[in-house]
């Protein structure tokens, strides 16, 4: 009974009969038929219609992606309040997304949402104060922002005001607090905090120091994939930090790491094989995970690699080149060559 009223011009019953066959609600499902009901109310000045049609260019559902059409429909709704759009606006803005970067505008969008306490607005406006990405920068700004965010549990923000205590940027150095940010963040499983909260409970700072505490947090952040915490946890095995030392678990660690691209994996790696720790002795593995090392300028590659390369025969330098051929092609650099 929507469809009478909504060729008759009514927004509500526009908006209403977009929404159904937008989830086949009483119809089959269409999305292009949804979108021209959207549409329809949106161009009578339906907020809510205005941003669904953002959204609807944005990923292409129903109609041909297109981000300019997305920006007019989502800054027609930013501009009504809706906070959802602000949002999405500065993201599009800073990221560049199908239009010209625009950090100042990014930062304006990002204000008007922040301000209406959003906490993703919030967070990202932080990050543009601590980086003086389209505003000048400010960490005192920058810390304010975060904690707004952080207090409505955003763990992307928790995490950083973590890191700012823990340096004493933006606020006054309190190790504490850092341990107690990084502790919020961490147990929302948010893999960086559970990593700096593990190095935290290895040094004592901030915390009582307790090596069980941080290898559980440490692992915990390498099982999710976090490869600074699988080399870390790749030491704490190879040299039996409050562990007994276990070189082959060692090696498994630094392995995935390394896989990732993480330069101090590689060279461990390299280390492992080279001396047949927790591996079988393999001179020219040795000196493949050594040279991909080195690429990235990772402490005594060269050195390693340059002192593997004298003990080669000729066969096993043709297998190592090989080696070094596949694995750079597999696998990313996390820092450029210098």
């Amino acid at each position: 009974w929507f469809r009478l009223p909504a060729e008759q011009g009514k927004k509500k019953a526009q908006f209403n009969l977009g929404l159904m066959y937008q989830q086949g609600l009483g119809v089959q499902k269409d999305m292009s038929e949804s979108s021209r009901w959207y549409r329809l109310a949106a161009q009578q000045g339906d907020v809510e219609a205005q941003y669904i049609m953002g959204v609807m260019y944005s990923r292409g559902d129903g109609v041909q992606r297109n981000q300019s059409e997305s920006v007019k429909y989502f800054r027609l709704a930013g501009e009504q309040g809706v906070v959802e759009a602000q949002y999405n606006l500065g993201v599009i803005y800073k990221d560049g997304q199908g239009i010209q970067k625009n950090l100042p505008e990014a930062a304006r969008w990002f204000r008007l949402a922040a301000k209406q306490g959003y906490a993703k607005a919030q967070f990202k406006l932080g990050v543009m104060y601590e980086m003086g990405d389209g505003v000048q920068r400010d960490l005192s700004e920058a810390a304010r922002w975060f904690h707004l965010a952080a207090k409505q549990g955003d763990e992307n923000a928790q995490m950083k005001l973590g890191i700012l205590y823990q340096w004493g940027r933006g606020v006054r150095k309190d190790l504490i607090e850092a341990v107690r940010w990084y502790r919020l963040a961490a147990e929302q499983g948010y893999a960086i905090a559970q990593f700096h909260l593990g190095r935290q409970y290895f040094k004592g700072t901030g915390v009582r120091r307790d090596p069980s505490e941080a290898i559980r947090w440490i692992r915990l952040a390498a099982e999710q994939g976090y490869a600074d915490a699988q080399t870390s946890l790749g030491g704490i095995y190879h040299f039996g930090e409050g562990v007994r030392e276990n070189p082959s678990e060692a090696v498994r660690w630094f392995r995935l790491a390394a896989e990732q691209g993480d330069p101090g994996a590689q060279l461990y790696l390299a280390f492992s094989y080279y001396r047949g720790a927790g591996v079988a002795c393999d001179y020219a593995q040795a000196w493949a995970w050594a040279a991909l090392a080195a690429r990235q300028n990772e402490g005594d590659s060269e050195h390693l690699r340059d002192e593997i390369k004298s003990q080669l025969s000729a066969e096993q330098a043709n297998i190592a080149r090989a080696k070094l051929r596949e694995l750079a092609e597999r696998i990313p650099a996390q820092r450029a060559d210098q």
